[in-house]
């Protein structure tokens, strides 16, 4: 799968247009020295370079290796229909097809545990093909609450310990506690939601109890809503981030973006799913994302009979197209937006939603440098890692990704991957073909 050239102590990559992830313009005939899996220098291309150590850039764009900051590993992006979901072979596509994408690391905001500790412990010593992984574990929700209610029961997938109830202030820091310690955990992702409208929600004594735990350990608390008023009390009780955009809201999601300035609160608006309801069931929006190649038979079996049940689409398909305008508020208010896509939900697929994700954040209002540094350095920032990832600097872990045409022209680029590079190992897209 890989070329290890890369285990050559030092190699490099010369004559590429730099764009390093902080939102500086790209810089042309640039040459990159990765050591140990570190960018050691950035320098002016050399005019004559060669060697088995020498990647030749031919003014190629070099940007960091792509982020997805809201995805489930252990949905597969199908109907969930069948148990082959979430079969062994199933998952490793899953992670692999990230890869394959250019996205070189993933936030999982809700998946099994143990599951995604047995993962991320094997990406780390290099027995899996896949991005870096950081985990949030278990859901914690209200009683009966949302995925508990939702998503878990009824269909034949095993999506394992995905999400706990809790109603005790004392309870949930603990559980916190618990979970920070013994598990490792990156961060800590709460349901602050009555979906589908009418579901329980997570009282906010508890919601802030969870706040102060998971801060004192450090760890960063990002919190799902579906309402401005839900978004204003999870702001309130000092999450550091909101995830998926309202697609209702007037005065006090105003009010809510001033609050997430002040406070440096960031927010995930997951258009691709959004869009992907507003497409409800329509096969000729799926087959246009240019599954081949990265999405299971599986996965694709699946969404056909998904999308010719007898259940009826979406009959709020406009609403969720108003979501696009409201991330777009939320930029120009000055609110901060890391890339997420909800991947693993039906039609979302790993790996590929990011890049319509960052088409759908130019069409909110983001430029498309502003939309590549939210699926960077601002997804970096999400998780506290961007002392060490995120962009391409002296000092900074080698994560990137080589592309043959110019995203800043068309965002669209970012598809045109020539190679992608994660820990300083190297990887030919075409060689994580998925059939």
């Amino acid at each position: 799968m890989t070329t290890r050239a890369d285990e050559l102590r030092t190699w490099t990559l010369n004559d590429v247009v730099l764009i390093d992830g902080t939102g500086a313009p790209p810089v042309p005939e640039t040459c990159v020295v990765i050591e140990d899996g570190v960018v050691v220098e950035v320098k002016p291309a050399a005019a004559t370079a060669g060697g088995r150590s020498v990647v030749p850039g031919r003014g190629r764009w070099l940007l960091p290796g792509l982020w997805d900051t809201h995805m489930h590993h252990g949905f597969s992006a199908g109907g969930m229909t069948s148990a082959e979901e979430t079969s062994a072979d199933q998952l490793l596509l899953n992670w692999r097809a990230y890869l394959r994408s250019g996205v070189t690391s993933v936030v999982s905001t809700g998946d099994d545990p143990q599951r995604m500790i047995a993962a991320r412990a094997a990406e780390r010593a290099g027995e899996l093909v896949g991005p870096r992984i950081f985990a949030a574990g278990r859901v914690l929700t209200a009683p009966g609450g949302h995925p508990i209610n939702t998503l878990m029961p009824g269909h034949a997938s095993d999506l394992g310990d995905l999400a706990v109830g809790v109603d005790d202030p004392a309870a949930a820091a603990e559980h916190v506690r618990m979970a920070l310690e013994q598990q490792g955990l990156d961060l800590v992702k709460v349901v602050f939601s009555s979906i589908p409208g009418d579901g329980p929600l997570l009282r906010q004594d508890v919601l802030e109890a969870i706040v102060s735990e998971a801060h004192r350990h450090g760890r960063p608390v990002i919190a799902h809503v579906s309402t401005e008023a839900e978004a204003a009390g999870a702001v309130a009780a000092g999450v550091d981030g909101l995830e998926h955009m309202v697609p209702e809201g007037g005065e006090l999601l105003d009010a809510t973006f001033t609050a997430m300035v002040e406070r440096g609160v960031l927010w995930t608006p997951t258009l691709s799913l959004f869009d992907r309801m507003a497409h409800d069931r329509d096969l000729s929006y799926v087959w246009g994302h240019r599954p081949d190649g990265y999405v299971s038979a599986t996965v694709l079996r699946s969404i056909e009979q998904w999308a010719v049940a007898e259940t009826p689409p979406s009959p709020y398909a406009f609403a969720w197209e108003r979501t696009v305008h409201h991330a777009g508020r939320a930029h120009a208010a000055g609110v901060r937006l890391a890339l997420g896509t909800d991947a693993g939900m039906t039609a979302v697929f790993h790996g590929l939603a990011v890049h319509r994700e960052l088409e759908l954040l130019v069409r909110a209002g983001l430029s498309a440098m502003e939309a590549l540094t939210a699926a960077t350095l601002v997804a970096a920032e999400k998780v506290g890692e961007a002392a060490r990832l995120g962009t391409i600097e002296v000092g900074k872990e080698a994560d990137l990704l080589l592309l043959r045409a110019d995203p800043l022209i068309d965002i669209r680029n970012t598809r045109a991957k020539d190679l992608v590079v994660k820990r300083g190992l190297r990887y030919d897209p075409d060689s994580l073909r998925i059939s």
